[in-house]
């Protein structure tokens, strides 16, 4: 962990520049933020279906929450916060995977993972499993499907207008 005043200052700055790179996404997505004293929160709610909701909450006690899609992870360390930016323009370019492993026999989600590609190669995944099902079914007995999204500002639905 860093030390807080060095930490607060350059969360204000990580802050401040993904407002403004937010502020640039409103035409094609709703963009709410909230802050407290505590956290600073972002929610893009993308107007093309397919593309990817997100959420993000950055507090200052150095960790952040996130939902990506449908899937919320919490509780991860803010050990980088130029990761965040990336994160964010990552997703609203597309570059998401959701991989959702269900038991062949019954359907019952095993696991499921997010992957979001950087654009410097770099790549971003949470993942949650299901302990039960995990006792009964190991992931390689499991069916594979991959959600991919698009980008927030689809090539093909501007040129159809």
């Amino acid at each position: 962990m860093r030390a807080n005043d060095a930490f607060r200052t350059e969360l204000h700055t990580t802050i401040r520049d993904i407002g403004a790179w937010a502020d640039g996404l409103t035409d094609v997505a709703r963009v709410e933020v909230a802050e407290t004293a505590e956290h600073w929160q972002l929610r893009l709610s993308p107007r093309v279906p397919s593309a990817c909701p997100v959420e993000i909450v950055l507090y200052s006690d150095q960790s952040y929450d996130v939902i990506v899609g449908q899937e919320t992870y919490e509780g991860r360390p803010l050990d980088d916060l130029t990761e965040i930016p990336r994160l964010l323009a990552a997703i609203a370019e597309g570059r998401v995977i959701s991989r959702e492993w269900t038991t062949v026999a019954t359907g019952a989600r095993h696991s499921i993972a997010t992957v979001v590609e950087l654009a410097d190669g770099d790549r971003w995944s949470g993942e949650r499993s299901d302990d039960v099902i995990g006792r009964v079914a190991g992931r390689e007995a499991c069916a594979v499907r991959d959600r991919h999204y698009v980008p927030y500002r689809c090539h093909f639905a501007r040129q159809a207008s």
